[in-house]
């Protein structure tokens, strides 16, 4: 396979699930909230994850593992660990800025903004994703366009709109989650033109970092079948000690571990 330019390796990271709470469904169903929940599934306060991340097209098929960390919602560093070729090929988020390390080049380049919509590794994920520069609570208004039972389970839909002054990737995201615990189970992105454009959908809802999540995420192409890129979370924690000087320049040649 030809090797990709300045990518982003993707991590969804952190958390929000409290298992000391009262079910979601016994709360107030804001989407705002909803929203939220959504930015923060997989990140929490800050965490360390392992994942796999396999890229099938009609031309090509890839495997990566990827080690991420995270502090925030400012602070992400990802490095790919295998396949050989890509090992050590890392993407950092600091603040507003994000930067990739090319070690077959050994250097360090600064993404602009003008790809965060490109495809990340010739997968169905943006450069967006890959360090979540975009939040649905903060770039999309959000509105409960359905709230009921689908193919037996109760959910609810949300339909996500850009904000005014938002720089948005997407025209629209419906995103569907159980009512009991709001975990995704379906979210939809639509351009501005071309209408759907993607799906990924959430499965394997297992115990991951002390608490349910779903441990795999396959993205779909609209009109490409048999095209997906799925990602399998195999380890990750929560809470982990991360100073904030762990996300600087020398750690994206060659992270030190934690």
């Amino acid at each position: 396979m030809t090797r990709p330019g300045p990518v982003f390796y993707l991590i969804f990271i952190g958390v929000l699930i409290l298992p000391l709470q009262e079910p979601r469904a016994a709360q107030n169903e804001s989407p705002a909230e909803i929203a939220s929940h959504l930015d923060d599934l997989y990140r929490r306060g800050s965490s360390h994850a392992v994942m796999t991340v396999k890229v099938v097209t009609g031309k090509s098929e890839q495997k990566l593992q990827v080690e991420s960390w995270s502090k925030g919602k400012k602070y992400t560093l990802v490095r790919a660990l295998e396949p050989t070729q890509q090992h050590g090929t890392s993407t950092m988020k600091l603040g507003t800025s994000v930067w990739s390390y090319l070690p077959d080049v050994d250097r360090v380049i600064k993404i602009p903004s003008s790809m965060m919509s490109s495809p990340w590794m010739e997968s169905h994920l943006t450069n967006d994703d890959a360090v979540r520069g975009s939040m649905l609570s903060d770039d999309y208004t959000a509105e409960i366009s359905f709230s009921g039972v689908r193919e037996g389970t109760e959910v609810i839909e949300l339909t996500l709109t850009p904000r005014q002054a938002a720089a948005a990737v997407w025209s629209k995201v419906i995103a569907t989650v159980r009512r009991s615990d709001w975990i995704p189970l379906k979210i939809e992105f639509y351009g501005a033109e071309a209408g759907l454009v993607r799906v990924m959908t959430f499965s394997d809802i297992r115990e991951l970092g002390g608490r349910p999540l779903p441990a795999r995420i396959l993205i779909t192409p609209a009109g490409n079948p048999g095209d997906y890129t799925e990602i399998t979370y195999e380890a990750i924690r929560f809470d982990v000690d991360i100073n904030q000087d762990f996300f600087s320049l020398k750690s994206l040649r060659n992270p030190e571990p934690l």
